[in-house]
């Protein structure tokens, strides 16, 4: 006999075990799935918390520290300065240093829509790793002569349906388009706290020195920055450069932000959900285990007759062993992946509905498919060598 013939008759054996127990079998499928949602449910919360974490990360911009003033009275000094941030760039030439002050102008003809201005210099955008999609970034001579210059995200400049070149009016001043990028930042809008980091959909770069019509400046304030962005050279840890900055920058009521401070509510997320969701998922795969241990002994007995009968036609222990094995794993694979498909249903349903950052990725969906095999054996062991050891005459006396 072939091996190919040998596999057809192996394959029919297997189904016609399992078939000759529906109700048994099913209970078992059904604990053992509802056990594989919970393990990809779980993963897909984790891979979701992993992928939040790389874009807060990716929205600050690679290897930066960002200084941000708390928000002060009307009447009280600015904490943050432009004056300082040059300061600390000249005492750190290593690093990239950029400031901003921010507004929030209404787009002419709609009153309820506003434009996050950011007058800044030229290295802000290559610090926060925004792209350029069109066009080219302010330069050292936009700042020094004050021109007139903005770079637009693209959602804001296909609202007011312009180009690189275009004019545009913000608060009755003209400026002309001289640069379209893509802004990021979405990750840091949803993170309490930090929303103050992102620029949002519509927003623009002016330089710092640019007259404009609107935030009611004074003399006085007309240098002030709202946050200051320290890059850190490649090799070197954020953490490793913060005590000297703070030491450089000696500024009262701002916060310090670094990926690490950014990362430290996931972190404790994804904890969370390892203990709280992990356990959940080992308890529903063990009593489903457990389950599928109990019918399977159950099963054994009932089939006594049928395991004395291959002894008796050649069949050895571990033939009879590796049968059972065998259809416990195939019981609990396609558990498992009807428990995946359950889950992904869930997971594509709680997404849409009510924005919650869940996801699968395919090399996460390689666990379940290897719990079940591990889930299969381990449970099948007991009821496999309990198979194994009853003989062709233990069988015809059961008859």
């Amino acid at each position: 006999m072939n091996v190919r013939v040998a596999m057809r008759f192996w394959v029919r054996d297997l189904w016609e075990g399992i078939r000759s127990e529906p109700g048994r079998v099913g209970l078992s499928f059904l604990a053992v799935a509802i056990g594989f949602t919970a393990l990809t449910l779980l993963l897909a919360v984790l891979d979701g918390l992993r992928a939040r974490a790389q874009d807060l990360v990716r929205d600050l911009g690679a290897n930066v520290i960002a200084v941000v003033a708390e928000p002060q009275g009307r009447d009280a000094a600015p904490v943050l300065s432009r004056r300082q941030a040059d300061r600390l760039a000249g005492q750190l030439p290593e690093c990239r240093c950029s400031a901003l002050r921010r507004y929030d102008v209404r787009l002419p003809g709609d009153k309820r829509t506003s434009v996050t201005v950011l007058a800044t210099d030229e290295r802000l955008l290559p610090l926060r790793g925004w792209a350029l999609e069109a066009g080219r970034n302010l330069d050292r001579r936009d700042v020094e002569e004050g021109a007139r210059h903005i770079v637009a995200s693209s959602a804001l400049a296909r609202r007011w349906g312009a180009g690189v070149g275009g004019l545009v009016s913000l608060e009755q001043v003209s400026f002309r388009i001289v640069g379209i990028m893509s802004v990021g930042g979405a990750g840091l809008e949803q993170e309490e706290g930090h929303s103050r980091l992102q620029a949002g959909e519509l927003a623009v770069l002016v330089p710092y020195s640019a007259p404009i019509a609107w935030g009611d400046e004074t003399p006085e304030s007309a240098g002030r920055a709202d946050a200051v962005f320290i890059q850190v050279p490649p090799g070197r840890a954020p953490e490793d450069l913060l005590p000297v900055a703070r030491n450089l920058l000696e500024a009262a009521g701002v916060s310090w932000i670094t990926p690490e401070v950014l990362l430290r509510g996931v972190r404790r997320w994804q904890q969370a959900v390892r203990l709280a969701g992990g356990s959940i998922a080992l308890l529903c795969l063990v009593l489903g285990g457990t389950t599928l241990m109990s019918l399977m002994v159950a099963n054994v007995r009932d089939r006594m007759n049928e395991i004395g009968l291959r002894r008796a036609l050649g069949a050895t222990p571990a033939d009879v062993a590796r049968l059972f094995t065998a259809e416990a794993c195939l019981v609990t694979g396609l558990a498992a992946l009807a428990g995946m498909l359950v889950a992904a249903l869930l997971v594509e349903v709680v997404r849409r509905r009510f924005g919650v950052p869940l996801q699968l990725q395919g090399a996460t969906l390689g666990w379940p498919v290897a719990a079940a095999l591990v889930l299969g054996i381990l449970f099948s062991h007991w009821p496999a060598r309990l198979a194994a050891r009853i003989s062709p005459s233990e069988a015809l006396r059961n008859e």
